[in-house]
């Protein structure tokens, strides 16, 4: 399986997965029962993941997050930028080089607040730049969550539902760039704004000052 799966093997037998798994069973007179797992179907486990997003969409359709950050008013021109990603991810190395090598010689002063991006302890590790990002909210324009590509399984953190709540009710605006496939995440969906890589979002900003 491990050969099989490779990194994504974790993600379908972490603990409270739901697998749908196929074996062999033997029965031996003196050994008793013997289950051998011979492979695991893949599309059981991103139905399960689906249906957590569909209740958690629902909770916040039912709270009324989705539009709270998108009413907050958006300056003209974004200038001063609370960064929320890993400082080892490329993603944020990206971004950073992006916006500093602009075209148009634009500096934007931008701050990191170091957060996993990735597994169980993501999204609480990410709220907790969140409020200490709102807690001096009065030296940001806004907010930038950002991260590279992965799969289903690598972004499903963005779908957790205290994480949403908490980027909906940000005192300032949140632009996501998260770089996925095709689905857009939750948190992509309660942010004021999204772009689809963390490129676009630096793209975005430097655009903000050609006005």
């Amino acid at each position: 399986l491990r050969t099989k799966y490779k990194d994504n093997l974790g993600h379908f037998l972490k603990s409270g997965a739901k697998v749908l798994l196929q074996v062999d069973l033997e029965f031996h007179p003196v050994y008793g029962l013997k289950m051998t797992i011979n492979d695991l179907d893949p599309s059981a486990t991103v139905g399960e993941m689906e249906l957590r997003r569909q209740e958690t969409m629902a909770k916040l359709e039912q709270g009324k997050y989705f539009d709270k950050n998108n009413q907050l008013p958006l300056p003209s021109v974004l200038q001063r930028v609370a960064v929320v990603s890993s400082s080892q991810a490329a993603g944020y190395t990206d971004f950073v080089r992006h916006l500093e090598t602009n075209k148009y010689g634009y500096k934007i002063n931008h701050q990191l607040f170091a957060a996993a991006m990735q597994g169980e302890a993501a999204p609480e590790s990410i709220r907790k730049s969140l409020a200490e990002i709102a807690s001096q909210m009065d030296n940001f324009d806004l907010v930038v969550l950002i991260r590279g590509g992965g799969s289903k399984f690598d972004l499903d953190c963005f779908n957790d539902f205290q994480l949403a709540a908490d980027i909906a009710e940000m005192p300032i605006p949140v632009l996501t760039g998260i770089g996925h496939e095709r689905d857009d995440t939750i948190a992509d969906l309660v942010s004021h704004t999204a772009v689809k890589t963390p490129t676009a979002a630096a793209d975005l900003l430097v655009e903000s000052l050609l006005h």
